[in-house]
C-alpha cells in the first residue's frame, strides 16, 4: 500500500472518530494488551544517530463541513513541528488533531513494538516522549511504515501528526487511553545493542 494512501486512510478514520462514528470502549478493535511503560529518564547523551529515509505524510485541515487534505513533504512538516509537553497535548488532543499540528518530541523510547500491525508493512510502537532531557513526560502509541526498523529499548527522536486517541488494555487488565501519532519521519539516537 502506499504511503499517501495509507495516511489519507488515516486521517479519514481520524475524522470518522472525530465525528462520533466509532463503538464503545468494550468492542473498540484497537483493544489490545501492552505491556507497562518503564519509569526510566531521559538522557541528552547521544552516542550513533542514524536518521531514516523520510517518508511522505498527508495533512488534514478540519472545516465545518468536510476535511481538506494537503500534502507536504517531511522536511515542511518537520519545519512547522512544535514541541508540545505530553500533558499539554493530552489536555488538549482535539485541538491539535483538529489543527492538524505536527508534533515533535526530541526523547523518545520505544518500551513496545508490534511489527506489521497494520498490515502493509506499517508498523504500530509505544513509547515513552519527553520535550526535555529530565524525566520521561508520559507515552504515545505511534504508526510508522518508514525504511528503518525501530527497535524496542531504542532511544529516538520523532516527528508525526496527532490522530487518535488510542484505547487498550494493559497485561494487567488496567485500560488505558494514550495518544497515537502517525510518523513521519524518526531518528534512532542509541541503537540497542
Amino acid at each position: 500500500m502506499d504511503r499517501r494512501r495509507f495516511l489519507a486512510a488515516v486521517s479519514a478514520g481520524t475524522v470518522s472518530i472525530i465525528s462520533g462514528c466509532s463503538g464503545s470502549e468494550d468492542t473498540d478493535p484497537n483493544t489490545t494488551a501492552a505491556t507497562e511503560s518503564p519509569t526510566k529518564t531521559p538522557t541528552a547523551a547521544a552516542s550513533t544517530e542514524t536518521t531514516t529515509k523520510p517518508a511522505t505524510s498527508t495533512s488534514t485541515k478540519k472545516t465545518s463541513t468536510e476535511p481538506t487534505t494537503t500534502t507536504k513533504s517531511p522536511e515542511e512538516l518537520k519545519q512547522e513541528s512544535k514541541e508540545v509537553p505530553y500533558e499539554t497535548l493530552f489536555r488538549g488532543f482535539d485541538k491539535y488533531t483538529e489543527d492538524s499540528t505536527p508534533l515533535h518530541y526530541p526523547y523518545g523510547y520505544i518500551y513496545q513494538t508490534r511489527y506489521n500491525f497494520y498490515g502493509d508493512g506499517i508498523h504500530h510502537y509505544q513509547l515513552q516522549v519527553s520535550t526535555t532531557d529530565d524525566e520521561w513526560q508520559g507515552d504515545i502509541a505511534a504508526i510508522w511504515d518508514g525504511d528503518k526498523r525501530l527497535l524496542e529499548d531504542d532511544r529516538v527522536e520523532i516527528w508525526g501528526s496527532p490522530t487518535d486517541l488510542f484505547k487498550y488494555k494493559t497485561v494487567k487488565g488496567n485500560r488505558r487511553t494514550i495518544p497515537r501519532l502517525v510518523l513521519f519521519d524518526a531518528t534512532v539516537k542509541d541503537a540497542t545493542s
